[in-house]
């Protein structure tokens, strides 16, 4: 798990170097009209927790490895992980979609929700703002979806940060 979070934030930094401010590249997930046919058991789906809050440019220190992710004095990213990975009986897990929506509170202004699942084993909640000083608190759920498109939605996870000082 832990080489799984760190490849995807080396993957986020190099990506961030070469095309500075960009958004997020989503990979979107696409369903398999065989396994369609055939599943019929949706994907188990573990807790969540949030990894960081990265806003503004702030370092990262995941598992006391210290990296350097310059989002950008507008944007915000969550990176939000499952205790363990998901799984699912027919999907590899590296096949498996995931999306997110809010449940509650207020999110920032410029956090808008995902329009289609993305394969990916870390979620990724970024959005625009203008004033990292400001607080947020919200809660998200994630759903798990297998190639067949049976989904499974995660217990909430609330998203935290007093904003910077």
């Amino acid at each position: 798990m832990k080489y799984r979070v760190i490849a995807v934030l080396l993957a986020a930094l190099t990506w961030d170097r070469l095309f500075a401010c960009s958004p997020l590249i989503v990979v979107p997930h696409v369903l398999d009209p065989e396994e369609q046919k055939v599943d019929r058991n949706p994907p188990v789906v573990p807790a969540l927790r949030v990894l960081k809050v990265v806003r503004g440019h702030d370092p990262i220190t995941l598992h006391g490895d210290s990296y350097t992710f310059d989002t950008c004095a507008d944007k915000a990213v969550v990176f939000v992980d499952f205790t363990v990975p998901p799984s699912d009986d027919r999907t590899p897990v590296d096949k498996l979609g995931v999306s997110w929506r809010i449940l509650r509170g207020t999110p920032p202004a410029g956090l808008r929700e995902p329009a289609v699942f993305s394969q990916a084993q870390v979620v990724l909640i970024d959005w625009t703002e203008r004033n990292d000083k400001t607080p947020v608190d919200f809660t998200v759920v994630v759903t798990v979806r297998d190639l067949a498109g049976n989904e499974t939605t995660s217990p909430p996870l609330r998203v935290t940060d007093a904003g910077s000082k």
